[in-house]
């Protein structure tokens, strides 16, 4: 009898193998009876049952290699199509993808955000980066864009001195980028002063007419002396027309000396210059083009005088961020100088004195953010601070040159300056348009009083209650610290009073403010202050009123720090 077995359901291949009968069992007995003999009968059964299971299995071996060299076929077949789609793949890939559809200006737009600075070059730190010489690379249509798009090659970063096998680089940018402004970084290390003057900083220089944004870090004063070997002498040069708006020059503190004629190289000729950075500046600098708009002094500077008179040189100025902290204070009679079209205003200082006469000179009536920053912290008390007569008319000058000015402040803030309540209510109340209040201080004079004023108040009748302190604050941040010899902390309930009313609908319509969206509260306890205990439980029955305003919309900050309560340190962004 034969057994089918069916192969293929669709043909219906089937292997016909012959049912044998199974072998007789043989027991573990019969194999340790020693005894026992099988019969020659027996043996000549068994033989023939190994027999034919023999050609049985030679059936299934032929038809196994059989479907195994078909099988090996359809292998061979798929490995060779999987080679041929994975050589290919990425090509067919390449042509469907939406990156070809771009049109050139959006291509141009991302390969110029993958392309600041196209040239990166610092030996010492193992920088060599071309990314713009890379992706022309990519494929002849992106090479096409990219060399005839010279933006692309405009941004050079260099650490200087470097190797001779990149100046060729650095030629090869300056070439690729033609007519286009130049925007320069450049870092100089040491130089060797009996070389000649260096390669690359003379490719440089030949686009000299080209430098629309330069920053120049001297770390040495050898590189001081090399670029000023290297300068080219415009002097005689009737056709030169500069385009450099943005300058950037930082220098060693005992180089100042040594910088003058690079100064007066860069500020000559120089009509375009809009945006101004120095590490610091003296009497012997040159004033640049008056077309100024944005000036940053990074070290203090010496004396008022060079301040007013740069001051007075940039009628355009539009921000300005300068440092007095060891300014001699010592100008009896300050200039009037009005800014008409200065925005932001950021001040260093450490001298009451100092900043009261910048106050007493300036009249700002564009101004829209202001940032104060007092670097030196008073040793006198919260008490002798109030009388301190340096103060008081600090504040004085601060409240008449926004009075005077009439400025519409946006953001204000003032730090480590003590306020006492009447002094920022009746400053606060000259800039009604305020938006962002941030107010730090190290010594706070300030009291529930002014945060009472701060809180709107129901039953807004007509004729009743006061105009609103500050209507269109919705930015304020808090930042005390509590000090040894400071006997007063404000009550929690008082601020929470005052961020309830201004997130209140109803209270912000009747008195038509804005709400109040952002609220951060810093606190620092000094471990001596006795009532940190008593202040602890009165801010835990805030705490929940607080993130039920936070739930409700408001985005409140919280840096609160209790040292010596072990079990309450929080600080936390609800």
């Amino acid at each position: 009898m034969l057994l089918q077995t069916t192969l293929c359901h669709r043909c219906n291949t089937e292997l016909a193998i012959e049912d044998l009968p199974p072998y007789p069992p043989i027991t573990n007995e019969y194999l340790r009876d020693r005894g026992y003999t099988p019969s020659k009968v027996e043996i000549s059964a068994i033989e023939t049952a190994l027999q034919e299971t023999q050609g049985n299995l030679d059936l299934y071996n032929t038809e196994i290699d059989r479907l195994s060299e078909i099988l090996a076929t359809l292998k061979k077949r798929r490995d060779d199509l999987q080679e041929h789609r994975n050589h290919y793949a990425f090509r067919y890939r390449a042509l469907s993808q939406s990156l070809r559809k771009l049109p050139v200006e959006l291509l141009v737009e991302i390969l110029l955000l993958c392309c600041m600075p196209g040239l990166n070059i610092d030996e010492d730190k193992r920088i060599r980066k071309v990314p713009t010489l890379v992706l022309s690379q990519t494929c002849s249509f992106w090479r096409r864009v990219i060399q005839s798009t010279p933006l692309l090659w405009s941004d050079i970063s260099l650490t200087l001195p470097i190797s001779e096998k990149f100046v060729g680089l650095v030629d090869l940018y300056l070439r690729n980028s033609r007519f286009s402004p130049l925007t320069l970084r450049l870092s100089f290390g040491f130089f060797d002063e009996h070389s000649g003057s260096h390669p690359a900083l003379k490719s440089l220089f030949s686009a000299y007419d080209r430098w629309s944004a330069l920053s120049c870090d001297f770390e040495e004063p050898s590189g001081i002396k090399e670029f000023i070997r290297s300068m080219p002498d415009i002097r005689n040069t009737q056709d030169y027309h500069s385009v450099l708006q943005r300058l950037d020059v930082m220098w060693q503190f005992d180089m100042s000396e040594t910088i003058e004629p690079i100064l007066s190289f860069l500020f000559q000729y120089q009509p375009r210059l809009e945006s101004l950075s120095m590490w610091s500046f003296d009497q012997s600098f040159p004033v640049p083009s008056s077309s100024l708009q944005e000036l940053t002094i990074h070290l203090p500077l010496q004396n008022l005088s060079y301040l007013f008179r740069w001051l007075e040189a940039f009628p355009s100025l539009r921000k300005a961020e300068l440092n007095t902290r060891e300014c001699n204070h010592d100008y009896p009679s300050p200039p009037q100088i009005r800014l008409t079209k200065l925005a932001e205003f950021s001040l260093w200082f450490s001298d009451w004195n100092v900043v009261n006469t910048i106050w007493s000179s300036l009249t700002l009536p564009s101004l829209s953010a202001l940032h104060t920053f007092n670097s030196v912290p008073s040793y006198l008390s919260a008490y002798q601070l109030r009388g301190d007569s340096d103060r008081l008319d600090m504040v004085q000058s601060l409240i008449q040159m926004v009075k005077r000015s009439a400025c519409p402040l946006l953001v204000f803030e003032p730090h480590n300056i003590p306020f006492t309540d009447g002094e920022f209510t009746r400053l606060l109340s000259q800039i009604p348009t305020l938006l962002e209040l941030e107010y730090a201080c190290e010594k706070i004079l300030l009291t529930e009083k002014f945060f009472h004023r701060l809180t709107l108040q129901p039953d807004n009748n007509e004729g009743g209650s006061s105009q609103a302190l500050l209507p269109r604050l919705q930015k304020l941040a808090y930042h005390p610290t509590s000090r040894r010899d400071e006997g007063l902390v404000i009550e929690p309930r008082a601020i929470y009073h005052m961020v309830q009313s201004r997130r209140s609908s109803s209270l912000t319509q009747s008195h038509r403010t804005s709400q109040l969206q952002y609220f951060k509260w810093e606190m620092r306890f000094n471990s001596s202050y006795n009532d940190k205990t008593m202040w602890y439980d009165m801010y835990n029955e805030v705490r929940p009123l607080l993130r039920k305003l936070k739930r409700d919309g408001l985005e409140l900050v919280l840096d609160v720090h209790m040292h010596a309560i072990p079990e309450w340190d929080e600080d936390e962004a609800l």
